[in-house]
């Protein structure tokens, strides 16, 4: 899939958002980071589960690298730590298969973000201060959006995806993709239109420890090579 097609898509999106779901502020579009997306060799995606704040400029806009920046994100631990958790992957692929990505030891440690894509299960603002007080409303959309998200995930064509958020994120990936099994040591593998992606499901970054994070990383990358 290309990014004339994604493109098209984000349109029909944000259309669907404000008519279907009468959602006419305070959403968000996440989504690859750069379009640099687009030329990666290995596709990985990450998504969180956050109640993200942001200015009333940043309404209806695409979540990319420079908008972090700007509002403020890529100071977060959360995003830090996904920054991390990417790195580590990345640095374990190129070991195995050189050249997979270009640049990986000259970057900024928050700049692998440009290479991936970057989901958020909720496009709105937290009302309540935190994801359990909200987790009613937060399934209230992936309900009214998991044809939206399916559809998403098959333009992106992943490798790679980590969710994030521990129960809450399976819960989730379940409503979207109810017929795939997890397995015990929290791997799935989806079968997209033209490839089959590997799912991992992890610790929020925000609680995770450097032990868990490397182990993970080692965990995803074995888990890609033999699916």
């Amino acid at each position: 899939m290309s990014k004339k097609e994604y493109d098209n898509f984000i349109k029909d999106f944000k259309k669907y958002l404000k008519i279907e779901c009468q959602l006419q502020k305070e959403f968000l579009i996440y989504g690859p980071l750069s379009s640099t997306y687009w030329n990666s060799n290995i596709k990985i995606l990450f998504c969180n589960l956050e109640p993200y704040k942001f200015s009333s400029k940043a309404n209806g806009k695409q979540v990319t690298y420079n908008f972090m920046k700007k509002e403020g994100w890529i100071y977060n631990r959360t995003i830090k730590k996904t920054a991390d958790q990417i790195f580590n992957i990345m640095k374990i692929i190129e070991k195995k298969i050189p050249n997979s990505f270009n640049d990986l030891e000259n970057e900024a440690p928050t700049a692998v973000l440009k290479k991936v894509a970057y989901l958020n299960w909720r496009p709105t603002k937290n009302r309540t201060g935190t994801i359990s007080a909200d987790i009613k409303n937060i399934y209230s959309w992936v309900e009214k959006l998991k044809d939206k998200y399916e559809e998403q995930l098959e333009i992106l064509q992943p490798d790679i995806i980590i969710i994030s958020s521990g129960e809450k994120g399976k819960e989730i990936f379940k409503k979207i993709f109810p017929d795939n099994i997890i397995k015990k040591n929290n791997i799935a593998v989806i079968s997209l239109k033209k490839k089959k992606s590997v799912v991992c499901f992890t610790t929020h970054p925000s609680r995770i420890s450097n032990k868990e994070l490397n182990g993970n990383s080692r965990k995803i990358v074995n888990a890609w090579l033999n699916k």
